[in-house]
């Protein structure tokens, strides 16, 4: 009888200590995932009030990063888009210029280790412009 006590006091220990965690996941995978986040900037002069958008950010449903966006006023200063294989790594990134132009696009080739070996960037003309490769030395 005393074994079995001890064993059940063992057991509702472990079980309280673990249930804060164990709640805490729960409330955390139930949480809705992100889409965007956007950022804004009030500024406060005597009685008037400016809100302008700083920044933007949009996710998918795995929560990489597809696309941001920074503002200054209300012109667009910094605009990227990216995109993701299936165990998400990032394989491209396209930069675009204030007017909304592709300026630049950046491929990345991934290892089965899922670390990148190459970056190659295209011009505004798609016409290669820059590759870098990744060489790793491990032990």
């Amino acid at each position: 009888m005393k074994k079995s006590k001890k064993l059940l006091l063992i057991f509702v220990t472990a079980l309280v200590l673990a249930s804060p965690s164990l709640l805490f996941a729960q409330e955390k995978a139930g949480q809705p995932k992100l889409k965007t986040v956007t950022v804004y900037d009030e500024k406060f002069d005597n009685l008037i009030s400016k809100k302008v958008i700083e920044s933007q950010v949009t996710y998918d449903i795995k929560g990489n990063i597809l696309e941001e966006i920074e503002y200054t006023g209300t012109k667009v200063t910094k605009h990227f888009q990216y995109q993701y294989d299936a165990d998400g790594n990032k394989i491209k990134e396209i930069e675009f210029d204030p007017s909304g132009k592709v300026s630049k696009t950046s491929e990345y080739k991934i290892d089965s280790r899922g670390l990148r070996t190459e970056k190659t960037i295209f011009g505004t003309d798609g016409k290669l412009k820059t590759r870098k490769t990744y060489v790793y030395t491990t032990f």
